[in-house]
């Protein structure tokens, strides 16, 4: 439930329900509490997490929902860098209208984070990401064409979908 300070025990995780509602109320507020919320959750303390009931409030409204749950294995050890940038990058960002909406997006912030694009059909070197290792600091041309963007685009439309089946008839 929460730690023990002594007089009364605080809770350590809250969940927020409603959230919706309130975000109709009060879009802007919504807005901005869902940044704060996000940015606080970022921060992985132990034991205490904010959440929304259902998707709703922070899920449907900041693209970086979709980065959330990475692929299971990345190409090349540039790719694993590259997610957590494009994640950083996305953390403030609505979500996007449409899904080529969110492609464009990707390609976008990607070129702006490394200076190359996976459109280029070639793998790329990005000095920031070299670590150490065979293929460090390289990106993959063929995981994030064939399975990064992809996978984010099915993330996309698994909260899209819940976004239509809560949406009031």
């Amino acid at each position: 439930m929460g730690k023990f300070n002594g007089t009364s025990r605080i809770p350590t995780n809250i969940i927020l329900c409603n959230f919706s509602h309130f975000s109709k109320l009060f879009p802007i507020d919504a807005e901005l509490f869902s940044i704060f919320i996000n940015q606080y959750n970022d921060l992985k303390l132990e034991n205490s997490i904010f959440q929304f009931d259902r998707l709703e409030g922070l899920k449907k409204n900041i693209i970086r929902t979709i980065f959330k749950t990475p692929p299971s294995q990345f190409g090349l050890r540039g790719d694993d860098y590259l997610w957590e940038d494009l994640e950083s990058y996305f953390s403030n960002k609505p979500f996007p209208e449409s899904e080529s909406l969110l492609i464009e997006q990707i390609h976008t912030a990607m070129e702006e984070l490394t200076g190359s694009s996976t459109l280029g059909q070639q793998n790329f070197f990005v000095r920031k990401y070299s670590k150490g290792g065979m293929s460090s600091g390289v990106v993959s041309h063929d995981f994030w064409e064939k399975n990064g963007i992809p996978l984010l685009i099915g993330h996309y439309r698994k909260i899209n979908a819940n976004k239509q089946i809560r949406k009031p008839s």
